[in-house]
């Protein structure tokens, strides 16, 4: 992906670490091997947000695995002779009538439900943050650094990060900065880093000066595109001039 974006020189990508829905102290490390398999090319065109996180997006599986058990083995699997009474003498199994009566009188059966929304709902960050991305650049502008923004539909991270840690991930030995992802009382769970994976380039560190300035290469390519067959006279480069000087001052005073 990274050399994708870099040739293209038009996009950007967001990455993702795999398994780090592991403890950065833990003995294989995941954001160590990420920096070390990731390589040292076109670091600028992509970032990487750790950790992995919890969403509600996984909350109705539940009906439907409902749906697939027979009140039977259910009566099997939860102790509690109440939830046994309730499944004798509900109405024809419907997924949501189940389920609700289920977690009021079974809990056993809500101890299940968690887990596998628990197991379900682990989530690689990058669909959230491209969904930040594109709420940032209709709210604020591409120039407006994607962070310090809540995540939408998600209650918890795989991993706390302290100060410390993160000071660690934005600012490595390697280089490569890793986004961090935190919980925040009373503020929800927040991205806390906007910058590229090369952290130690002064020029293109922070994601919304790489972005900033595909926009902007892309936007004059494709405004000055009437020029390509025109006449070479200081006509067409007074049109030119005039043209780009309006766009990147509207860019300038936004």
């Amino acid at each position: 992906m990274l050399a994708h974006c870099g040739a293209k020189r038009n996009r950007f990508s967001i990455l993702d670490i795999p398994e780090a829905y592991q403890s950065l102290n833990s003995v294989n490390n995941c954001v160590s091997k990420f920096r070390n398999k990731i390589g040292n090319h076109h670091l600028a065109f992509g970032a990487v947000y750790y950790p992995w996180l919890y969403s509600n997006i996984a909350l109705g599986p539940s009906l439907d695995i409902l749906d697939h058990f027979k009140l039977l083995e259910l009566q099997q699997v939860l102790p509690e002779p109440h939830a046994h009474t309730f499944l004798n003498s509900s109405p024809a199994p419907s997924g949501s009538y189940l389920h609700q009566g289920l977690i009021g009188f079974s809990p056993t059966y809500m101890a299940m439900i968690e887990g596998i929304q628990n197991k379900l709902g682990l989530l690689p960050p990058s669909g959230f943050i491209a969904g930040i991305y594109a709420r940032t650049d209709r709210e604020r502008g591409v120039w407006k650094a994607p962070a310090n923004v809540a995540i939408n539909s998600v209650y918890k991270t795989a991993i706390s990060i302290s100060d410390t840690e993160q000071e660690d991930l934005n600012r490595p030995s390697s280089g490569k900065s890793v986004n961090a992802i935190r919980e925040f009382s009373g503020n929800g769970i927040m991205v806390w880093g906007a910058r590229t994976l090369a952290g130690n380039d002064n020029e293109w560190r922070y994601i919304p000066t790489r972005r900033t300035v595909i926009m902007i290469e892309q936007s004059l390519e494709k405004d000055l595109q009437f020029a390509i067959f025109e006449p070479n006279t200081s006509n067409t480069w007074l049109t030119v001039k005039n043209s780009s000087t309006n766009f990147l001052t509207s860019i300038w005073s936004s």
